[in-house]
């Protein structure tokens, strides 16, 4: 699935990487738990050339808003007011794509893991030159943040994943199921990478958790 992404994306000629938990496992070298979806980073400078890409594709196109998802079908009405789109496949019966008013749609699904391309997340960020920015703090910026699998398939760096990742603190009192199952994927992510990150990637992520969490982080005791 993610080499048919990899095809499908390098006609749309933008800069992009699997982030999320795909990212942490090809980050890994392994698939070490189960993805409900497949979540691509890319950047706010290059969002008309992906959307004029998709449009031309078999996807309908969805920007969350407010709990629900409001349908971009053209350009013009690219709203720009959240920084994701859902991206469905015409042609999918794993989603449930209801009207709700105006441009406005509810969408459900059953579905525990992503098992085709029939899905796709985008979420969009700023950057710096060579420098992806971190959506919560622009002060805290990763160089050279895109790094590529063995089959040459470009991922976000681990840890810039793990820093979005770091933000389950605020679900540890929850007790709706999807939230505690987060925080276990989330904690999962973060014990799968840190043997592995080199000293430099630790040290960066532990600065920025600092930056981010000054009262202290479950992460930082780690070290």
């Amino acid at each position: 699935m993610i080499r048919e992404l990899n095809d499908y994306l390098a006609k749309a000629d933008i800069d992009w990487a699997i982030c999320g938990g795909d990212a942490i496992d090809m980050f890994v070298g392994k698939q070490t738990r189960d993805h409900k979806d497949i979540d691509v980073a890319v950047f706010w400078d290059e969002r008309e050339q992906l959307l004029t890409y998709l449009l031309q594709g078999n996807w309908r196109i969805f920007e969350p808003e407010n709990g629900l998802l409001r349908e971009v079908t053209n350009l013009q009405n690219d709203y720009r007011k959240k920084d994701n789109l859902w991206c469905i496949l015409n042609s999918s019966s794993a989603y449930y794509i209801e009207k709700d008013h105006g441009d406005f749609y509810q969408i459900t699904t059953s579905r525990k893991q992503q098992v085709s391309l029939d899905f796709i997340e985008f979420l969009f960020n700023d950057r710096d030159g060579n420098s992806f920015l971190y959506k919560r703090n622009h002060n805290i910026k990763l160089g050279n943040a895109i790094l590529h699998d063995f089959n040459g398939i470009p991922f976000l760096a681990p840890e810039m994943v793990l820093l979005y990742k770091s933000v389950f603190t605020r679900y540890l009192d929850s007790s709706r199921p999807e939230d505690i199952s987060m925080v276990n994927c989330y904690r999962h992510d973060f014990n799968m990478s840190l043997p592995l990150l080199t000293i430099e990637q630790k040290y960066w992520l532990k600065n920025a958790l600092l930056v981010c969490y000054p009262d202290g982080h479950e992460w930082l005791t780690k070290y």
